[in-house]
């Protein structure tokens, strides 16, 4: 049996076994929850909207399984899908589709938006590689492909084998009738001597040699395309007229002048080109000392030849990922960074680098590529995505009605929901069922009697889950009662002594806006925030300023160190209101920063101080180390959930608003190794 008809027969048992029909089998035995466990999420800083889609090739541990998954920025999964293969790269095309990538049966697969498999596209000749595909808007299809050829290696370098197997890449590019339109090998055009040879992964002696190793493919114009050669270093954008090289950057045979980047970036995945004509890679950096990962993006001046850093985005402390990664520009300008099978799982960055989300699923799962649309399934359909209650009277439940429509011919269980803020709740008994082809309505229900404020919100997620799969739909929740009570303002530190890196925070009593009923976001909230030297008319100080999820803290940090012994001025604009329209009072505080005297090359860590504990919203931790340190908080089970790496002053403020209330274990450790530890108590 040839191999083509091979995979057409595992295509069809695919279809049939895992997507055949529409009906889902509710038994009650199973449920998606035992197959995706919650999120952590370690900082959640207004992130963008929309979905992460995940693509999970395999399991950390025994229960768990491969799968697709939507998930929001509370981590809910809102599509999810059990697969008994291995899956990767989930996307959302221009057209609406979307696609993925079977790790088993070598095929790129296309869904349309009922989660139904509409196509699939393989390579021709060649084994699919399964790293990357890229799909442009016309509809034509880009694969990458592996080619294996024999190679007297001992004629190329001392030592090497006669009989070498040299692994080569392909790219394949299909019209959107799926006809093969050219095939591009890198044999024509790369040496195998082009690989890095002070690489692990690269030995020019070896029966098989990977010296190339394509793992990334993006559109770059209709002419053009990009791939990325991990093992090589290189990124090189190809014509796809001709099949001539263009250029190539990074490498042995780099083309390009690095501008603003003495690290540049080695074995690298995810090459994107940018709609501001910047490319944004992932730098796996396993070459870099010490070995660190990161998102890159450069500015590419093709003409002059030169490759200007941009922004990279470093995780602190760093995250070294050894051969997965991904990165990718939202269309707010955050930069999502898949950190692969390490932890974190992803970080979600402002422009300025600033933290906007951060999950972690490392335990469970790992998604190779992770990417976020503002988009959900259409398996199931709302009559209105928000549902506003006005004003609680103060005695009846408000209620409020929503239609769901199915567009499917078979009937669909609607048997859960998922919302966050007790003042709504669905009214109805589940599971109810949704005719095929028809629609149910479902009653709401507000009541806000103990709520702690007057304005209330919530996402509310509507599903129908079964034993592998969860479908989904999202509706945003409003309401709220009177309340003419003016929000209370704390801001820290207000005192002396206070350390050069601080950490200012501002916390209301209930979210917060701006007076002219504008969100506060990470673009806002900077212009807000006031803070000077010495008083109110004082020279500005740089800083980086975020605003949580919920609306009720700001986060300031310095851009630098601030200056001993001075004195600093903290406030804000009177913009500010709760969502009941009453004023925000302006408050300011002055602090007075100090070196704390230290015993020289004391790094016994003897003098070591916590406080306050038990601890709020912050704890500061002070040493008696002249030289650099590091600070990690573990959970009471030996969880890791927090790291300052490098501390380079005797004395460190720490954020805890992402800290549950506990007992938890402060450990020190000092550039000579030396660990001291406490235990640090959250009382709220």
């Amino acid at each position: 049996m040839n191999k083509i008809k091979r995979k057409r027969i595992v295509l069809f048992y695919i279809i049939l076994i895992l997507f055949n029909g529409n009906s889902l089998d509710v038994t009650g035995q199973t449920s998606v929850q035992d197959y995706f466990p919650d999120v952590r999420i370690n900082t959640s800083n207004d992130p963008a909207p929309g979905y992460f889609f995940l693509a999970a090739p395999v399991s950390m541990d025994t229960l768990h399984s491969a799968y697709l998954a939507t998930v929001d920025n509370r981590g809910v999964p809102v599509f999810f899908r059990r697969m008994e293969y291995p899956v990767l790269t989930l996307m959302l095309q221009k057209d609406g589709r979307l696609t993925f990538l079977s790790w088993k049966t070598d095929y790129v697969y296309f869904m349309n938006d009922l989660l139904q498999l509409t196509d699939s596209i393989t390579t021709v000749e060649y084994d699919l590689n399964s790293h990357d595909y890229a799909v442009t808007e016309s509809g034509h299809v880009l694969l990458l492909g592996i080619d294996k050829e024999h190679k007297d290696m001992s004629e190329v370098v001392p030592g090497g084998d006669p009989n070498a197997t040299i692994l080569e890449g392909v790219v394949q590019e299909f019209d959107e009738n799926k006809h093969l339109l050219y095939t591009w090998k890198t044999s024509d055009h790369f040496d195998v001597t082009d690989g890095n040879e002070e690489s692990v992964f690269v030995d020019l002696t070896a029966g098989l040699v990977d010296y190339c190793h394509l793992n990334a493919i993006a559109v770059d114009s209709d002419t053009s395309f990009l791939i990325s050669s991990r093992h090589m270093d290189e990124i090189t954008k190809v014509d796809r007229r001709t099949g001539e090289i263009i250029w190539r950057l990074g490498g042995k045979h780099n083309m390009f002048t690095f501008l603003n980047d003495s690290l540049g970036f080695n074995h690298q995945h995810s090459i994107r080109k940018l709609g501001n004509g910047h490319i944004l890679l992932f730098d796996n950096g396993n070459m870099h000392d010490p070995p660190a990962s990161s998102a890159v993006e450069y500015a590419l001046d093709e003409q002059n030849r030169t490759a200007t850093l941009i922004k990279r985005f470093r995780h602190t402390p760093d995250v070294f990922s050894v051969y997965i990664g991904s990165s990718f520009r939202l269309p707010n300008g955050n930069t999502l960074v898949d950190w692969g099978n390490t932890a974190p799982s992803l970080t979600e960055y402002h422009p300025d680098g600033t933290v906007a989300v951060e999950f972690d699923f490392s335990k469970h799962s790992f998604s190779r590529q992770v990417f976020k649309y503002n988009w959900q399934p259409r398996v199931f359909t709302l009559s209105s995505d928000t549902l506003s209650f006005g004003m609680w009277s103060g005695s009846d439940t408000l209620t409020r009605q929503i239609i769901l429509h199915n567009h499917l011919p078979d009937s669909l269980p609607i048997n859960g929901y998922t919302g966050h803020n007790p003042s709504f709740f669905l009214m109805d008994s589940l599971p109810v069922t949704l005719p095929g082809n028809g629609e149910v309505t479902l009653t709401m229900g507000f009541y806000p009697g103990a709520a702690p404020w007057g304005y209330q919100k919530d996402v509310m997620t509507l599903y129908s889950d079964d034993s592998i799969r969860r479908v989904g739909r999202q509706i945003w929740l409003f309401g709220g009662k009177e309340d003419h009570t003016v929000p209370e303002v704390t801001i820290m530190p207000d005192s002396n002594n206070v350390p050069l890196n601080p950490l200012i925070t501002i916390d209301f009593s209930e979210p917060v806006r701006r007076t002219d009923d504008k969100e506060l976001d990470y673009a806002i909230v900077d212009t807000l925030m006031i803070f000077r030297e010495n008083g109110p008319t004082g020279p500005d100080v740089p800083f980086n300023a975020t605003v949580n999820t919920e609306k009720d803290h700001i986060l300031m940090v310095p851009r630098q160190m601030l200056k001993s012994d001075q004195t600093y001025y903290i406030s804000y604009k009177n913009e500010l209101e709760d969502y009941m329209d009453n004023a925000v009072p302006v408050k300011e505080v002055y602090f007075t920063t100090k070196i704390i005297m230290t015993v020289k090359n004391n790094r016994a860590l003897g003098n070591l101080t916590v406080f306050p504990n038990p601890a709020g919203r912050t704890v500061t931790i002070r040493t008696s180390v002249d030289e650099a340190w590091k600070v990690q908080i573990y959970s009471i089970l030996g969880t890791l959930m927090m790291e300052k790496d490098p501390v380079m002053v005797p004395e460190t403020v720490l954020d805890l608003h992402e800290f549950h209330r506990g007992v938890y274990i402060v450990v020190i450790t000092s550039k000579e190794g030396k660990i001291k530890k406490l235990k640090l108590i959250i009382d709220e």
